[in-house]
């Protein structure tokens, strides 16, 4: 296959990866990040892409980041933070049909995005849990604009995005193969950056439930708002993500909820690192700072 790119948008960063696919095993090419001063975890992402002077900025960003290092591949795949998309679970009544379940999913977009209208949205959805009356879903909404501002960004620069992923389940990709204990199928992935707190419970391999809130870090409470969202959803082994992730955190989480079995994520765990490249001068934060470059990549073959 050769040559894959992840690009990941996050924070302050751009991120990137690439990766050598023609191997047995994976191999990492290239690493790097460029920061910025465009907040690519706003909500509002997809009218900031419409400010002149924010458009510029990141152009210049990405352009900087991809001739800096060389790229070989020609196609590239993208993440998106969850918060810059509508990521909700919702109910679908399995006597629907397919006409009945796509105007039901613009009717939950439009409850979210009274101003937008739901037809301006690439809309997907994922069954997490099959019912005997209904399924639950994952619905996932990303605002067209946005969409087409990425690949178009990226055709000039003569690439072309074959896949936009959302950060967490980007993430998820780099715990499948190898979970924490030798063949565990059931695990969770918790994400903490910027104001947003996810988590995805994993049961045979597959995600069975997400969910995610806006959390303030500036709030004196906020470790008791972390506590009481992940409270009946967190399980272990568990694995941590996100630059707000602090040690400190982290070790308050797991006495809480007694979890002896956890990590901050690896997404190098099954990815090859020459002697030639030293990963952790790129760390920004922890670890997991590359997780969404490379989920984005590194389970394609």
């Amino acid at each position: 296959m050769g040559y894959l790119l992840g690009v990941d948008f996050s924070g302050n960063y751009i991120k990137l990866v690439e990766i050598d696919n023609s191997y047995k095993k994976t191999v990492l090419h290239k690493i790097d990040y460029i920061k910025t001063d465009i907040n690519f975890n706003s909500p509002h992402l997809y009218q900031i892409i419409f400010e002149p002077e924010s458009v510029f900025k990141i152009v210049s960003n990405i352009t900087t980041l991809l001739e800096r290092n060389q790229i070989n591949s020609n196609n590239v795949s993208v993440t998106l933070p969850a918060s810059t998309a509508l990521v909700v679970t919702v109910p679908i009544d399995n006597d629907l049909s397919s006409d009945e379940i796509k105007d039901s999913l613009l009717w939950e977009v439009s409850n979210y995005y009274s101003d937008i209208r739901p037809e301006n949205f690439n809309i997907a959805h994922y069954i997490l849990e099959r019912g005997n009356n209904s399924n639950t879903a994952l619905l996932v909404a990303i605002s067209k604009d946005l969409v087409n501002f990425i690949k178009n960004m990226f055709s000039d620069l003569s690439l072309k995005v074959v896949q936009i992923n959302i950060d967490h389940f980007a993430a998820l990709k780099v715990t499948i193969a190898k979970a924490i204990e030798r063949n565990r199928e059931n695990y969770s992935l918790v994400g903490f950056r910027g104001d947003y707190l996810d988590i995805g419970k994993i049961n045979n391999r597959s995600l069975s439930h997400y969910s995610g809130a806006f959390i303030s870090t500036m709030d004196d409470d906020c470790l008791d708002i972390i506590k009481s969202f992940l409270q009946d959803k967190i399980d272990e082994p568990c694995y941590f993500y996100g630059e707000q992730f602090t040690k400190m955190i982290i070790d308050a989480i797991v006495t809480h909820f007694n979890i002896k079995y956890y990590t901050i994520l690896d997404p190098f765990q099954n990815v090859g690192v020459p002697r030639t490249i030293d990963i952790k001068k790129t760390f920004i934060s922890n670890l997991s700072d590359f997780a969404f470059a490379v989920g984005a990549v590194v389970n394609t073959k």
